[in-house]
This record gives structure tokens, sequence and C-alpha cells, in this order.
């Protein structure tokens, strides 16, 4: 009788191009991460809001860990609202500290 192996949620995919299911982390090229802090940071100075922004940013910059295992988490939920991908892709985002530094950055650069 053979045993059925049950998926790992940290395997990886078995297929080089499948992503894995709607709750794994986004590969996130530099030109997509690059786009969305780009979107983000338009938003942001179309609303006049760079000086909250860059102060929200500042204060909260060592808590983007926290905020990414705070989006994987509630994705199976606002996944259905927000696309999945979407919430995939803004969690890889705010894993890496720097990408608050890139996007304080260029809300700095629009508004200029």
């Amino acid at each position: 009788m053979s045993e059925l192996a049950e998926p790992s949620l940290t395997q990886a995919p078995e297929k080089p191009g499948d992503p894995g299911g709607p709750f794994d982390m986004a590969a996130l090229t530099s030109e997509r991460r690059d786009q969305l802090l780009d979107d983000l940071a338009r938003k942001v100075v179309r609303r006049r809001l760079q000086t909250p922004a860059i102060f929200f940013l500042e204060m909260n910059k060592p808590l983007t860990s926290l905020a990414s295992t705070a989006i994987t988490f509630s994705q199976p939920t606002l996944g259905a609202f927000f696309g999945f991908q979407r919430m995939a892709e803004w969690a890889a985002l705010l894993n890496d500290r720097e990408n608050v530094e890139r996007l304080i950055q260029r809300i700095e650069s629009l508004a200029g």
C-alpha cells in the first residue's frame, strides 16, 4: 500500500512556471517592485499626502516584516476582495525594509 505524501507549505513548486498556489509569496522582479512603488507614490502625491505618508513610513519602518506577515496571514480572507496575487506582491514588497526607503525616496522625488 503506497502512502500519499502531503505537500509541505514551504515546498517549492514542482514546475518552474508553477506559482505554487494562491498563498505563496510572489517572486517580485525589480521592474514589478518599482512599478508598485511608483504607483503608490503617485497616488500619495496626487492626494497631497506626502508629508503624513513619509512620517508614517519612517515611524513604522521597523514593523515592515510584521506587516508582511499580517498580509500573508490575512490573504485567505482579503485575497478574495483585493486579489491573491496583489496581496502576495505587497507581502513580498514589505518583507524587505529597503523597499520602504525606496518608496520614501520616490515620494520625495515626485513631490519635489
